[in-house]
């Protein structure tokens, strides 16, 4: 039997669909911003699950140590297996050194998680590793989970007219099959290029649109730049739809939808301020991989 640790109904729900314990972690901040997340009981059981997810405004550091702190106190007590949900994988984006002097960030990140005590993580859609099932860019197992599959199962049983799934670069071509593959439709891709100083975005189309309904997905929107780049390459389509994974900013939540017919995102991410978005449940994707990979009993 395994204990989910979890702040809100998001790691209730994993425990749900576990059959596994639940308990609550309190959350504390001091003034100075220090974070002290407090377990409020202490699992009895070998096999814990952290599931602690971001919330919008995002405060990624913040987090992270808040998630190494609850680890460590857990190895600390002696519970021998530890798992991390981590749905948002930050610092994912910096899988490599990109320019001289720069970190390796992501794979900082989980070599902290696994000196803490973490056994395993458990992310979604990761941009490290991004087409693969396993990020092998450090000595931990990180299983990453399809958040696509979640978005093509919402969105295959819509009436759309002429499909198409287009994604904003090559890099997206996996996502965009497997949500072309639960529609039944045909896919595309733009083409993008982007500046690694300025992080400025060219993008170019070369897709026929033009009366059809769109589809535009991708796995992460930060300034939404790019996404609004894209909506405007598909101008002569009959509506567009947006579906993305993680929703890192809410700069632009607000222009993303009055653009589109339909804008929907994964809950990998809480916005609690963004009552009218649609919000695709990914908590029993987590809960099977764990279920696979760990071989927990529920009671």
């Amino acid at each position: 039997m395994a204990t989910v640790l979890g702040f809100d109904g998001f790691g209730e729900h994993i425990a749900q669909h576990l059959g596994a314990r639940y308990a609550r972690i309190e959350r504390r901040v001091f003034p100075d911003s220090e974070v002290c997340p407090r377990i409020t009981h202490m699992p009895d059981e070998a096999h814990v699950i952290v599931a602690n997810r971001l919330a919008l405004p995002l405060n990624p550091n913040s987090y992270l140590v808040e998630t190494l702190l609850i680890v460590k106190n857990l190895a600390d007590r002696g519970i021998e297996h530890i798992d991390v949900v981590m749905p948002y994988f930050v610092y994912g984006r910096q899988d490599k050194v990109f320019r001289e002097g720069e970190p390796f960030s992501a794979r900082y990140v989980l070599e902290m998680l696994r000196d803490a005590g973490a056994e395993r993580v458990f992310t979604v859609s990761s941009h490290a590793n991004r087409n693969q099932d396993i990020v092998g860019i450090a000595d931990i197992p990180v299983h990453n989970i399809n958040g696509f599959v979640a978005l093509g199962s919402y969105l295959k049983g819509k009436q759309f007219r002429e499909p198409l799934v287009i994604g904003p670069d090559k890099g997206a071509e996996g996502f965009v099959k497997t949500v072309a593959s639960a529609i039944g439709c045909d896919s595309a891709l733009f083409e993008k290029e982007r500046d690694l100083v300025t992080g400025d975005v060219i993008m170019k189309g070369g897709v026929t649109v033009k009366g059809r309904d769109v589809i535009l997905v991708d796995d992460i929107i930060g300034s939404g730049g790019t996404m609004l780049k894209a909506i405007d390459l598909c101008r002569d389509a009959h509506s567009v739809y947006c579906a993305v994974v993680h929703l890192v900013s809410d700069k632009r939540v607000r222009e993303l939808q009055e653009k589109t017919k339909e804008f929907a995102v994964a809950n990998t991410i809480d916005s609690p301020r963004y009552p009218s978005l649609i919000k695709v449940s990914i908590e029993a994707l987590i809960a099977e991989k764990i279920r696979e990979v760990s071989n927990v009993q529920g009671h």
